[in-house]
């Protein structure tokens, strides 16, 4: 179910997605048993399941405010040794950890997740992971003042996001872009993205 969460997310029906859940309280009822299943899973360094739930369900607890719990889960599995064919996941749980620490304030955090997120999507070839490492990197820019380093890197984002097969996630760095051109005084061009 956790990596059903995670599939959704950018998706045109993510928000239905997110109520329909809220609506049957099926995911919150859930939480225990993903709490233990993860305690399980860490504890005795199962990685591959401790990562996969971790990716799978960190997402849902950001858009849920849940960032303590978030945050502690995502450091304890980041903290476990992963081998190289986990890459891809370790490179998921990096891109939301840097999103975890731009959300709570922690643009040092932040930039650093992003960067070795995005240089773990670049090993593992994931030009989708590598456009929402690059989003978070543009956004970190951006509320620290660096508005030619953020338009580049949401610039990048949206080029690689253009290039999947699923658009629509595109909409992301186009917005952040769009922040950027109305900040920088041009409104007419924030408008047209």
């Amino acid at each position: 179910r956790a990596e059903t969460v995670e599939q959704a997310f950018g998706s045109t029906d993510w928000l239905a997605f997110l109520e329909a859940l809220d609506a049957d309280h099926a995911l919150e009822y859930d939480q225990g048993n993903f709490r233990r299943a993860l305690g399980w899973a860490i504890d005795p360094g199962e990685v591959d399941l401790a990562l996969t739930l971790t990716a799978g369900i960190a997402r849902y607890w950001r858009w849920r405010g849940r960032l303590a719990e978030c945050r502690d889960w995502l450091d304890s599995s980041l903290s476990l040794p992963t081998p190289s064919d986990l890459g891809p996941t370790r490179a998921r749980l990096l891109r939301e950890r840097a999103g975890l620490a731009r959300q709570s304030g922690a643009w040092r955090d932040a930039l650093r997740y992003g960067q070795e997120a995005a240089k773990a999507f670049q090993q593992v070839g994931d030009a989708s992971g590598l456009a929402d490492a690059l989003y978070e990197l543009g956004w970190g820019a951006l509320l620290g003042g660096d508005f030619d380093e953020a338009e580049r890197l949401l610039r990048e984002a949206i080029a690689l996001r253009e290039e999947a097969p699923d658009r629509n996630i595109a909409s992301f760095p186009m917005v952040s872009l769009a922040t950027v051109r109305r900040l920088r005084g041009d409104t007419e061009e924030a408008a047209r993205l």
